[in-house]
């Protein structure tokens, strides 16, 4: 799992953990996503923009993740996962 932190006035969080992903995006309402590649790896990076003040709630979800007690409404969690393996197919949707 990789993941890193940009600082600015809007948070840019990355990772290549598809279910971390997936479960701040169901819990963040008001974020958005971007995938792209990174060069000399087969793995794509998720990028999470989401306004700086998630920060805390981000990596307190990066770190429920990590020790597996993570907890999130399973719908909007199932929701998300499966857009992001559309978007990995190359299909476009929606989360909320």
């Amino acid at each position: 799992m990789t993941t890193q932190h940009l600082n600015t006035s809007n948070l840019g969080y990355e990772t290549t953990e598809l279910k971390l992903a997936a479960l701040i995006l169901a819990e963040l309402t008001d974020c958005t996503f971007e995938m792209y590649e990174q060069a000399n790896s087969s793995r794509r990076i998720i990028k999470i923009n989401c306004p700086s003040y998630y920060q805390d709630d981000i990596s307190k979800m990066e770190k429920d993740f990590i020790n597996k007690k993570a907890i999130a409404n399973v719908y909007r969690y199932n929701k998300a996962l499966n857009l992001l393996r559309d978007r990995l197919r190359g299909e476009i949707g929606r989360i909320h």
